[in-house]
């Protein structure tokens, strides 16, 4: 009996300690990869007030980086990249890439043992390259610019489903951010607010 009560303690040590070293503790990191969905907003700009210009909805990846500098308070660095096209009235004219460096503030407390839901915000930097091929174009380039964020989303992990330290997370932001064209007198705003849903995978440790 002593033997059964001792190796009953002994498993239920096992699976708890596990989930307490990642219960979002001071010193805690992770790393991980996602894939996402970019809509946006719509609200076009006009290369010099005259004509509308719009971004497609898209689809992108990110990497990102955690640090936990106290519990349940996350520091957060995502490098993303995302290609969509630009219309110009309806017509196709050309490919934006945006690869924008982001730096969050998440509060993340763990919910029972495995689940870890979040909600956050912060800013970063978008780095643009526009690629056109509409000849009235040609000269046309999109500076880069800051933005913010807003984020929630969660990480479950997957201790017992999978390996340890591993965890399937999900994104959900608002992401503001607004370039001007260059090369063109007075250029108007253009606004590329987009939602953005991502899913991947982390490495906690």
């Amino acid at each position: 009996m002593k033997r059964l009560s001792a190796a009953l303690l002994l498993a239920a040590i096992m699976l708890v300690v596990p989930a307490l070293a990642l219960a979002g503790e001071a010193g805690m990191t992770s790393l991980g990869l996602r894939a996402g969905y970019w809509q946006y907003k719509g609200d076009e700009g006009a290369f010099g007030g005259q004509v509308e210009l719009g971004a497609d909805p898209a689809f992108g990846f990110a990497a990102s980086a955690s640090y936990f500098p106290i519990n349940n308070f996350a520091l957060v660095l995502d490098v993303e990249h995302v290609r969509t096209k630009l219309t110009l009235n309806d017509r196709e004219v050309g490919d934006l890439h945006q690869t924008p460096i982001l730096l969050s503030l998440r509060f993340q407390p763990t919910l029972g043992d495995y689940f870890m839901p979040y909600l956050g915000g912060g800013g970063g930097y978008y780095f643009n390259y526009f690629k056109h091929f509409f000849t009235p174009l040609q000269d046309t380039s999109i500076k880069d610019n800051y933005g913010w964020h807003l984020c929630f989303g969660a990480d479950y992990l997957l201790d017992e489903l999978l390996t340890p330290h591993t965890a399937l997370s999900l994104d959900i932001r608002y992401a503001a951010n607004r370039s001007e064209e260059e090369n063109i007198p007075n250029p108007d705003p253009l606004t590329l607010d987009a939602w953005v849903i991502s899913s991947g995978f982390k490495i906690y440790w």
